[in-house]
């Protein structure tokens, strides 16, 4: 169970709030304590001016993943030198009453996923209610999040992260692990990622630069933004990119980055493809191993960007 500090009700346990505090600093996360109703004009009707913040740590369990669900509120989880998770929800409602009814839940299932979630009011919630999540881990093998009207950011985490939100940015930073990214309206951002990524906005750019260790593949889709995509030396395989409105830049048919042999395959104005390693082969004459599947890059309407440092 979930062990409430810090809170509005609750000022007990400062010792562990500010090891928690200390944690999301390190993390280079900031959050506010916030409550009662905070518009400049004063209240407004039918709008979630009724704020709270709530903090909470829950013990940990080694090698086990993360389930984060919320609505109208960004998601923020990072790695830091704690022993506990560390859970502070941002929470948001029309009224008082609405607000206290509202339940923050951290619990771990069976497998030892920790599913972090508020729960709102019966009836459900209403117009512009909603809940924002900063989280801080000692480790994660796994996370997924859902979320709408706000951005999701993951920072030095590990194993498969699946990512949603209907309306806001993508960030993933130093992620050792595969990477899936859905957003209906907002840019991409994934750094240092060390296995297969999936990136898709329906509005805005997209910027994905792989570990040096990942052999990809990437798939990178936008109907409106321009795409960047960088990969190491470890990439293999047969890179497309396609754009309706955009050129395509390509390292030249006759580079070899870092001792890896690339060819480019056909190139026009809006398409292209190039095969990075397809000239390797294996010592003593052996097969080389097949490529991993086909990377994509397309975009309806912006510029394409394809490097190999």
């Amino acid at each position: 169970m979930a062990r409430m500090i810090g809170t509005t009700a609750d000022r007990g346990g400062g010792v562990r709030w500010g090891a928690a505090r200390r944690a999301l600093a390190m993390a280079g996360i900031g959050f506010g304590v916030l409550s009662g109703c905070a518009t400049m004009n004063g209240c407004v009707l039918g709008q979630a001016n009724e704020r709270e913040s709530r903090a909470s740590t829950t013990a940990h369990q080694t090698g086990t993943a993360l389930d984060v669900s919320t609505r109208n509120g960004k998601v923020i989880i990072a790695k830091a030198d704690v022993s506990e998770v560390s859970v502070v929800a941002e929470l948001r409602m029309q009224t008082k009453d609405r607000l206290a009814d509202v339940t923050v839940v951290t619990s771990r299932g069976p497998d030892g996923v920790l599913v972090v979630k508020a729960e709102p009011p019966e009836g459900g919630w209403k117009n512009s209610e909603g809940c924002g999540f900063t989280i801080t881990v000692p480790d994660a093998a796994g996370v997924k999040v859902r979320t709408g009207n706000g951005e999701v950011r993951l920072q030095d985490l590990d194993g498969p992260a699946d990512l949603q939100t209907s309306n806001g940015k993508i960030t993933v930073l130093g992620h050792r692990g595969d990477v899936t990214a859905d957003t209906s309206n907002g840019a991409i951002e994934i750094e240092g990622a060390s296995g297969r990524v999936e990136a898709d906005t329906s509005n805005g750019k997209i910027a994905i630069r792989l570990a040096d260790e990942s052999t990809g593949p990437v798939i990178a889709e936008s109907s409106n933004g321009a795409i960047t995509v960088e990969v190491g030396q470890a990439f293999r395989g047969r890179l497309s990119a396609r754009t309706s409105n955009g050129g395509i830049d390509l390292p030249s048919g006759s580079e070899s980055m870092g001792g890896t042999p690339l060819r480019v395959v056909s190139r026009s104005k809006s398409e292209a493809t190039v095969e990075v390693g397809a000239a390797e082969t294996a010592a003593s004459g052996a097969k080389p191993a097949p490529p991993p599947r086909e990377s994509r890059i397309r975009t309806s309407n912006g510029h394409v960007t394809v490097k190999v440092r």
